[in-house]
């Protein structure tokens, strides 16, 4: 049988308390999905949102109760030479009792009015559902690397068998620990890089997708928001002091994932094999001062090379990710990473 909800828009004034109270019991009481910051980064904050909260979609009951949601990150692409809105869908949720086909009413629902919709991250039936619906499946590469062994592998039995999070770690972390390990690696890092960074970041973010057909494109205040918003979440940039035309750099989050603190490699750009080892080599030394592991999702060739080069080995067994056109295409090459996605939100703070 299916769900009897129906799927609305969001409107903040009338559901805010009715997500914030979904979100708190199927995400977690201190999850970063029921902030209201999260929302108003997401959907008031962000200059290519076009269409405000009503980027988020809702399952209501007939009794009024927000029984399943799905958010938007909107972001323009170059997809055959042409600039377009290719928003990514995330944090799909249905209660329990309407898990009989509103999950992919919901992911369905945010397709209308979309030329195209990314979708990373895809588990379990609704990735079978999506491939059935002749969304184009993405060779998507994902990777981890186990910073502290043994803290990991205590922090998880003590979340899975006591209940018991690790505290929840965010950047900023000592500065005086950051400085030590930037000098060690000759590299500089910011927590709020000024303009002429932004425009680094947002130029070698675009240089860095080489000739690929499809994927985003990147100006400064994008980056600005994506990265160092004051309600995002919370990245430390790591950049080489000598860079030239083409910034070498990382964009790093740091947050808890399920009992753990999670480091994440969310963007970056490295011209050299050399580059790559320094940047990658700060990162782990930064995350593990306060982390248990770090994870990197790429689509992007290029990043994919630079991380391999570093050692990094992808995992066995991965999610999916699809992208989901309104009309046929054939794109011969896409190029992205996790900027273009929903990777590192839990480093967004709790109020």
């Amino acid at each position: 049988m299916g769900s009897n909800a129906r799927i609305e828009p969001f409107n903040f004034d009338r559901d805010l308390d009715g997500y914030r109270a979904f979100a708190k019991l199927q995400f977690g009481e201190m999850s970063f999905q029921a902030q209201e910051r999260f929302l108003r980064w997401l959907y008031a904050e962000n200059m290519l949102n076009s269409k405000g909260y009503q980027s988020l979609l809702v399952g209501r009951t007939r009794e009024g109760e927000i029984v399943g949601c799905i958010h938007k990150m909107r972001l323009n692409w170059i997809v055959d030479g042409k600039e377009t809105s290719v928003p990514a869908t995330h944090n799909l949720m249905v209660s329990e009792s309407h898990r009989t086909g509103l999950g992919i009413m919901l992911q369905m629902a945010s397709w209308q009015n979309e030329r195209f919709v990314l979708i990373p991250g895809v588990v379990g039936p609704l990735s079978h559902a999506l491939a059935k619906l002749r969304c184009l499946e993405l060779d998507g590469q994902w990777y981890r690397r186990i910073l502290s062994p043994v803290r990991g592998a205590l922090r998880l039995a003590a979340h899975v068998l006591l209940k018991r999070p690790a505290t929840p770690r965010y950047f900023p972390i000592s500065d005086t620990v950051l400085s030590a390990l930037a000098r060690k690696r000759k590299l500089s890092f910011s927590l709020a890089p000024n303009d002429r960074l932004l425009e680094a970041i947002a130029s070698s973010l675009n240089a860095s997708y080489g000739s690929a057909t499809a994927h985003p494109v990147w100006r400064l205040n994008d980056a600005r928001w994506r990265f160092f918003h004051p309600l995002a979440p919370r990245h430390i940039l790591i950049h080489a002091e000598n860079s030239t035309s083409v910034l070498d750099f990382l964009i790093v989050s740091l947050g808890p994932r399920r009992g753990l603190n999670v480091g994440r490699i969310i963007a970056g750009n490295a011209t050299s094999d050399d580059a790559a080892h320094r940047l990658a080599g700060f990162a782990s030394s930064v995350v593990r001062t306060a982390g248990d592991v770090m994870l990197a999702f790429s689509a992007n060739a290029g990043f994919n090379h630079s991380l391999r080069s570093c050692g990094w080995s992808t995992m066995r067994t991965h999610p999916r990710t699809f992208l989901h056109a309104k009309d046929p295409i054939v794109l011969e090459s896409i190029s992205f990473s996790g900027e273009a996605g929903d990777f590192g939100f839990e480093a967004i703070p709790i109020d």
